[in-house]
């Protein structure tokens, strides 16, 4: 009869629609990664240490804190400087290229001998130490205006 016909049918399509959703529900999903919410004791390593402070548990490759690192438009203005920049002003040059690398402890190292002939604020230092990236490159860009 049609009745039974429709039941059977109804049942079938159920039980295949039904099979594909428990089964999923059931373990197929186990095997994802665990959501990148949770920060990790450990600091980033390779080449995430120069683009993030804080990286999720288990996650090496999601970036939770990432560094202020400067902008392209900071680098050319950079690039700018250090080349109408005089030759006697090579420490200057230094300390403006380190802070368009990023590298922040070549930073600090030649503010230091730069701060025995410049006076340097201690903005600049603190950037520095800080490893912030804009501030930095405002700064030492003024910096580079005042010593040209």
């Amino acid at each position: 009869s049609l009745r039974r016909q429709i039941l059977i049918t109804s049942l079938g399509l159920l039980s295949l629609n039904k099979s594909s959703a428990c089964w999923a529900a059931s373990g197929s999903g186990a095997g994802l990664a665990a959501p990148p919410v949770i920060p990790s004791p450990v600091k980033p390593t390779g080449e995430m240490a120069k683009v993030c402070n804080v990286v999720a548990l288990g996650r090496e490759d999601v970036c939770l804190d990432p560094k202020l690192l400067p902008s392209m438009y900071d680098k050319v203005l950079i690039e700018r400087a250090v080349n109408s920049l005089d030759d006697d002003n090579i420490v200057l040059k230094k300390v403006l290229q380190s802070v368009a690398d990023a590298d922040w402890e070549q930073c600090e190292k030649q503010l230091n001998i730069l701060s025995s002939s410049f006076s340097v604020s201690k903005k600049v230092k603190n950037a520095c130490k800080n490893e912030d990236g804009p501030t930095a490159a405002k700064i030492v860009l003024d910096l580079a205006k005042k010593y040209k």
